[in-house]
């Protein structure tokens, strides 16, 4: 296993996640049976999203693919009815779901990503191509000047500021 993912997966575990490595990558479980995994190859880190044993895209289309056979197969044997509206219930419940292990991995590749930049575990792995390019925070942007009132966030919270523009008197 490549020095950056050694290092990563000690962070990753000081930070309470649970990682598992798999011979040449790493592999961040998440609830809902999803995970990231990490590798390492010709200096460079990629992070892919999982559904369980299959990827993201395998995972909804499967679950899709599922929730039709269901109700067709419901609506096939008993007709239109309390069955065929449960099971078509679950359908989408599934791929909701699926939908929400999307926004957990995304969240997931995220943090990883910032982490691997703010923590310099990169190393001289694409750092230099990184220089510059944090994820950051946007300044606290001003509300209410259109009514001579500024809005600003503050540590202590919203405070109103009265505002002397040109022309005011």
């Amino acid at each position: 296993m490549d020095n950056p993912l050694i290092e990563l997966r000690q962070t990753l575990e000081g930070l309470g996640y649970v990682v598992v490595p798999h011979g040449d990558h790493l592999c961040v479980r998440l609830p809902l049976a999803a995970s990231v995994r990490v590798y390492s190859s010709s200096g460079r880190l990629r992070l892919v999203s999982r559904f369980g044993p299959f990827g993201r895209m395998t995972g909804v289309l499967a679950t899709a693919a599922v929730g039709v056979a269901a109700l067709a197969g419901a609506l096939a044997t008993v007709g239109l009815g309390p069955v065929a509206v449960v099971v078509g219930f679950l359908a989408v419940t599934g791929l909701a779901h699926d939908g929400y292990r999307f926004v957990l991995t995304e969240s997931c590749v995220t943090r990883l990503q910032q982490l691997l930049i703010d923590g310099d575990l990169l190393g001289r792995v694409g750092a230099r191509e990184l220089e510059g390019r944090r994820l950051t925070a946007a300044a606290p942007r001003q509300v209410g000047g259109e009514h001579g009132i500024d809005v600003g966030a503050k540590p202590g919270g919203r405070v109103a500021v009265p505002v002397d523009r040109p022309g005011d008197q």
